[in-house]
């Protein structure tokens, strides 16, 4: 239960930051720092529903790459999307703006197929 809780302050804080950012913003908002909240609960509830049909006997070195993708999924596509919000918020533009969350949304992907892959391989 108290894993459920540290999870939910979790997105509560990155909500609230999001919240405080776009008051204080002078009415400049981003969609990307708003909701940037989004890409953590869709996390944690992908993870939990993934873990609960896993087999329990995973290869170590295959549960950590597991684990890592979905990690890298977690820091990339937020941190990639509060990036966006804040230069966007700046009103400035680069062409590596969507970088960081590409490579989240990849690394999504491919903890979704080694998901249905470890799934596939356990029945």
């Amino acid at each position: 239960m108290t894993l459920l809780i540290k999870k939910a302050l979790f997105v509560g804080f990155i909500a609230l930051a999001g919240a405080i950012y776009t008051t204080f913003s002078h009415g400049v908002t981003s969609v990307f720092m708003s909701y940037a909240f989004i890409w953590v609960l869709v996390g944690f509830i992908l993870k939990a529903l993934i873990d609960r049909f896993l087999p329990r006997r995973i290869k170590k070195n295959i549960k950590h790459i597991h684990v890592g993708l979905w990690l890298s999924y977690m820091i990339n596509a937020t941190l990639g999307s509060i990036s966006i919000g804040i230069i966007t918020i700046a009103g400035s533009y680069t062409n590596f703006l969507y970088i960081q969350l590409s490579v989240g949304l990849i690394s999504l992907a491919l903890y979704l197929l080694l998901s249905l892959v470890l799934l596939w391989s356990s029945h």
